[in-house]
């Protein structure tokens, strides 16, 4: 409309006078007038409008209505019908009524093609490196994972499932850690190499999700198809790991020198992080040294050996606190001052068993008990619950009093004595120490569920040829290792 307006020496007016713009815009208007009624809506603005907007009209009606036949009946076939351009029927039905969603489509894809009109081989290869730099539209391929010789994970799977399930137990299991430090009865670990080394190492994995968060907000802006993935992944682990140094902090002051929680959650993370590791190397090797965007392989390849040093950093006791409840002892055992991992395999007690190999044991060679497990801390906590125990299981029937009004005398009569109770033991110990015979029995349950779930695990994928088949031998040998 603005090159008709051009051409009649119209557009000065229409760009400086406001209502003379609103009466030639009306005439676009007619795209959202019923079809039936297009015919009269035509005349009476012809009738309203001014004289020089003649023109106009005149060029609307022969190219997108059709002029009307000599005769008076019916029109000719306009250049571009009503068919393609009513709207009115759109705004009702809430679909589009521009194309500028095509547009955008055209626009986005000369941008990541580098030209205009491509030939169809530039368009086939442009395709196929796209795919590369592009990733995450694979969401689901079972040929990518089971049915190839080389199996890989998905790019979706990588970065929601191996991403949330670490940060989810570190969520999980936080209430436990969270009540060994208010129960811990030693406070001031020093700051040293180890805990500093861990707070600078996880504060740098927190700006990486910030650049990524960041990265992902710039190719939004710039109307790059953006994922959903890509915003709650990096989010996730910033606040996740913000919560690893509050718990590496509040160990610290608690006195606690090492957790298995951080343990096994950066275990999980650094084991959960091989496939994608693997995929950004195999990805930058392939067709493309340089993938695009470039900044996410950049990141990745540093936030991966953070994890690693990480882990590492937590496999190793942090220093002795400066203060203890506990009384010293002359000859402490070595568990208090181990790591989880050397808890784990207990390999604190290696240089006792290496000294009995080598002579005979003495009772000086024998440590002191932890304190936490001498008779001095454990007695109290049972007898605190066995005395309220006692006290329930005797009943002493108490003397009820009468008074009469007419001797004014107060007359004391003894109750029934009830036969007195013998009191249980269970309940104390219950109360005393159920949580933590709960948790060992919790941990024992799962232990024997793995013990015969993974042998029909791996008869199942002998099944279906990843192991061979017939041979009971084999699958009871490895089931073992599995359910560790």
């Amino acid at each position: 409309m603005s090159s008709i307006l051009f051409f009649v020496e119209l557009i000065q007016l229409y760009n400086n006078n406001t209502e003379f713009c609103l009466k030639a815009r009306m005439i676009s208007a007619l795209a959202f007038v019923p079809e039936n009624d297009l015919d009269q809506a035509l005349d009476l603005l012809a009738e309203e409008l001014p004289d020089n907007l003649q023109p106009l009209i005149d060029w609307f009606e022969d190219n997108y209505i059709g002029r009307r036949n000599r005769r008076g009946v019916g029109r000719r076939v306009a250049l571009f019908p009503p068919n393609m351009w009513f709207l009115y029927t759109r705004v009702l039905n809430g679909t589009d009524r521009t194309n500028n969603h095509t547009e955008a489509a055209h626009l986005r894809l000369g941008t990541e093609l580098g030209m205009q009109h491509p030939t169809k081989w530039k368009f086939i290869d442009a395709l196929r490196k796209w795919s590369v730099m592009h990733p995450e539209i694979m969401l689901e391929d079972t040929n990518l994972t089971w049915n190839t010789t080389d199996p890989d994970l998905t790019p979706c799977f990588q970065k929601t499932v191996l991403v949330w399930i670490p940060c989810s137990f570190l969520w999980l299991f936080s209430s436990l850690e969270t009540y060994y430090i208010l129960h811990s009865k030693t406070k001031n670990v020093p700051w040293n190499w180890l805990n500093i080394s861990k707070i600078i190492l996880t504060a740098i994995l927190i700006v990486l999700s910030i650049a990524d968060v960041g990265l992902v907000a710039s190719r939004r802006s710039n109307e790059f198809e953006v994922f959903s993935v890509d915003y709650y992944t990096p989010i996730i682990r910033m606040v996740t790991f913000a919560l690893t140094i509050a718990l590496i902090v509040y160990n610290r002051k608690r006195g606690l020198r090492t957790s298995g929680l951080l343990f096994l959650f950066w275990f999980i993370l650094t084991i959960f992080g091989i496939p994608q590791f693997r995929f950004e190397i195999r990805r930058a090797l392939r067709d493309d040294p340089r993938p695009e965007p470039f900044f996410p392989f950049v990141s990745y390849m540093i936030y991966y050996p953070v994890t690693v040093a990480i882990f590492i950093l937590n496999c190793f006791a942090d220093a002795p606190p400066k203060y203890s409840e506990y009384p010293p002892v002359e000859n402490p055992c070595p568990e208090q001052g181990a790591s989880f991992l050397s808890k784990l395999f207990f390999s604190w007690f290696d240089a006792l068993a290496w000294k009995g190999f080598r002579k005979p044991l003495e009772t000086s060679d024998l440590w002191n008990m932890n304190p936490e497990d001498t008779s001095s801390e454990i007695v109290p906590i049972f007898d605190k619950y066995w005395e309220k125990s006692k006290r329930k299981s005797e009943k002493v029937s108490s003397p009820k009093a009468t008074f009469r009004k007419t001797s004014g005398r107060i007359d004391f009569v003894s109750g029934k004595q009830k036969t007195k109770q013998q009191a249980s033991v269970l309940p104390a110990i219950c109360k005393a120490f159920g949580p933590t015979f709960l948790f060992g029995s919790a941990l024992k349950l799962f232990n024997d569920i793995l013990t015969f779930v993974s042998p029909q695990i791996l008869r199942r994928d002998s099944s279906k040829g990843f192991l061979p088949k017939g041979n009971s031998n084999f699958l009871w040998v490895v089931s073992p290792p599995v359910a560790i």
